[in-house]
Order: C-alpha cells, then structure tokens, then sequence
C-alpha cells in the first residue's frame, strides 16, 4: 500500500490476489517498470497481463552473446546520456508487440551481431492510466555491470515518477 511503483522482473508464478492487486494499482495510475524475464510469455493463465500491461512477449531468445543495441530515440528522457550504440552480453529477447494491445514507443532495439534479426528491447507502453516501461535487457551480470544498462534503469526510474 505504500509503494509509488511497480517493478515486476521475475517468471515465477503470482497468486490470484497479487494479479488483482497489480492491475489495481495500475489502473489508480501507479506507474510500472516491466523488467526482462517479465516480458516473456510466462503465464497462459493471465493473457491480460501480456496484452495491456506488457503490449505483447517473448517466447524465445538468442544464445547468451553480445549483441548491438541501438538507441531509435535519442532524446527520449529514457534514452538521455546513453550511447547511440552499444555492445551489450545477454539475451536478445525475440521480443514482439501484439498489435491488439496497447500501442508502444520503441526506444531502443538490439539487433543480434550473428543473425541481423532486430527486436525492441527498451520501449514504453500506451496505458491510459499511468506509464509503463518494458525492458528486456538484464539476465547477465555482465549487461548489469554496462554503465548504458544502469543509465537506462536510471532514466527508466526518473522517467515513470515524473508526471506529466
């Protein structure tokens, strides 16, 4: 009850009443960051998760490698002070807006450096409530140890407890 956000980065299961509390507080207008094992498809049992709050998943990755992430909107706040492009270890999320949900603003995408296949990895959601950021950058220790990653958590903070 006293929280001012909401950061969701896990794939385990969430019980009836934490899945009514988090659209809850969504719908009050509490802001969210969706953080990268959270962007996944992860449970069949609550579509309407993915659909509004994530605006679509991811159902697999690339290999645990670097790959190139580029920044589509420079001066986006998210996107201030972080590199135009940048090298990144981690899994690149296959990650796919679905279009019956709320539009997204592609931030940033990684692009894999042996396969070229492109795939939005920071972007903010449309919620008519409150703001919302997908991130699905994090599983390595070495992508939370790049100063871009942390400059984008840091903006991605800033950003959602600013109003309009």
């Amino acid at each position: 009850d006293e929280a001012d956000m909401l950061l969701i980065s896990n794939n385990k299961p969430f019980d009836p009443e934490a899945k009514a509390a988090i659209f809850s507080k969504v719908d009050q207008g509490m802001p969210m960051l969706i953080y990268h094992p959270s962007t996944w498809y992860n449970w069949k049992d609550w579509p309407e998760y993915n659909k509004q709050l994530v605006a679509g998943g991811s159902e697999s990755h690339e290999k645990l490698q670097e790959f190139e992430v580029i920044v589509k909107k420079p001066n986006h706040p998210i996107m201030k002070g972080v590199p135009r492009k940048f090298r990144i270890t981690d899994e690149l999320y296959r990650w796919k807006h679905d279009p019956s949900g709320p539009k997204i603003d592609v931030l940033a995408i990684g692009r894999g450096i042996e396969s070229g296949e492109e795939f939005p990895v920071v972007y903010t959601v449309g919620h008519a409530k409150t703001k919302i950021v997908g991130n699905t950058l994090g599983h390595d220790a070495r992508a939370h140890d790049l100063p871009a990653y942390q400059k984008i958590l840091e903006n991605s903070l800033n950003w959602i407890k600013k109003s309009d």
